[in-house]
């Protein structure tokens, strides 16, 4: 009886793990857009938030096409340089970077497979850290997509590129994930019922 409820328990442990994994998070809404005069980005999650606005801009957006093949984008939450003003809040724990307030708050990287040119879209991934409290891993989705950018105003002839980036809350576990937990439980407690009782009538199974 043992040799099959012992690791009936730690796959039903296994699937509860895999299904709520926690102390990472996870960024539901909000946006980020990189051009050659400034990076900007404000998202959020479940009892988090972060904010950059960097007037440094990315330089290498200045062509007229988005980067080639795969490409990651990087938001630094400070320090001072290159960020100009980064604030990022878990619950009650806050890290600000602005002026004279020096402070590494963390960073998150966007990662995409490519995009095919300006009007193109992709999905992207995104993974960072902040250094607020005792620390926390971050994670995101969603879709990039380049766009032509004017420096000089509308109309110009050769625009640069814009970057603008759009969160999205991940699709939520498999509902047969779940399921099979569930079943995995009920079938676990009808070995432990099956296993009194023939305990207690005197033909005990090991």
């Amino acid at each position: 009886m043992r040799t099959i409820l012992v690791p009936l328990v730690l796959a039903v442990a296994t699937l509860l793990t895999a299904v709520a994994h926690a102390d990472t998070l996870t960024i539901t809404s909000g946006g980020a857009g990189f051009n050659p005069n400034i990076i900007g980005a404000n998202f959020a999650g479940d009892g988090f938030s972060g904010f950059l606005i960097d007037d440094f801009g990315m330089p290498s957006l200045s062509s007229s096409s988005p980067p080639s093949g795969a490409f990651s984008m990087t938001l630094n939450f400070g320090p001072f340089w290159p960020a100009r003003l980064a604030s990022v809040q878990v619950g009650s724990a806050f890290c600000l970077t602005v002026g004279s307030i020096d402070t590494n708050c963390g960073s998150l990287a966007l990662t995409t497979s490519g995009l095919a040119g300006l009007g193109a879209t992709a999905p992207f991934t995104a993974t960072g850290h902040l250094n607020v409290g005792d620390g926390f891993d971050l994670v995101g989705q969603g879709t990039v997509g380049a766009f032509p950018y004017c420096q000089t105003g509308p109309g110009c002839s050769n625009p640069a590129v814009l970057l603008n980036y759009t969160f999205s809350a991940p699709v939520p576990a498999p509902s047969s994930l779940l399921l099979l937990a569930a079943v995995a439980l009920e079938v676990a407690r009808k070995f432990i019922i099956v296993h009194r009782r023939q305990t207690v009538s005197g033909r005990r199974i090991s």
